[in-house]
């Protein structure tokens, strides 16, 4: 396992921060000092920060805004919503949120289809990665509750009726639900939903 001084090593990462200079200095002051509990302390905190999701976000999501605004000459947020973590039931659920985060690229308006997103794990199965292949096909296999493991071909085509069946446009507007659906997919609140009582989308 880590050490104190693993920890702390990992501040120099930080070392353009004031905060984070301020806190080395700290350290600094307590091992000349034979503060041994100072250390300790900086040194959990730091544990903490590297550890914890949420932390780990909300700095990547600071950071990517004031570089981008900097180079952009704006201001203000780029995100649309706080980081939110849920955690996901193997099975149908995280075929559900698998297909949603596919579906974002077309929900966004900047591609027709999934497969024609570059970043989209979809798309890059269909172009052969052999690791994305195997991963969605993993992922359909525990939503049927199979107990061998489908084929691509078999995955490819479960998975594409889902995102083609459920991800189409709805015209018209409102869902019954009251929750517009644009072209391609599901709900944040349908997932959430899905996500929270183990069920099935419908």
């Amino acid at each position: 396992g880590w050490g104190e001084d693993d920890y702390i090593g990992r501040l120099a990462v930080f070392k353009d921060e004031m905060s984070t200079r301020l806190t080395l200095g700290d350290v600094e002051m307590f091992r000349r000092n034979g503060h041994a509990g100072g250390v300790t302390e900086i040194a959990e905190r730091v544990r903490d920060r590297l550890f914890d999701l949420s932390v780990f976000m909300k700095e990547l999501k600071q950071r990517m805004t004031i570089a981008f605004n900097y180079s952009h000459d704006r201001r203000g947020t780029l995100w649309e919503g706080r980081f939110k973590c849920t955690l996901v039931h193997y099975g149908e659920a995280l075929r559900a949120v698998a297909a949603y985060i596919d579906l974002n690229p077309v929900r966004a308006g900047i591609a027709e289809k999934p497969e024609d997103y570059r970043w989209c794990s979809y798309a890059a199965a269909v172009g052969g990665m052999r690791l994305a292949r195997s991963g969605l096909a993993e992922v359909v296999t525990a939503a049927r509750g199979a107990s061998r493991k489908l084929s691509w071909a078999k995955a490819q085509e479960s998975y594409r009726q889902l995102l083609f069946g459920i991800g189409q446009e709805v015209h018209g507007g409102a869902t019954p639900d009251g929750y517009e659906k644009s072209k391609g997919g599901f709900t944040q609140r349908e997932i959430e939903a899905v996500c929270a009582a183990g069920g099935k989308l419908s």
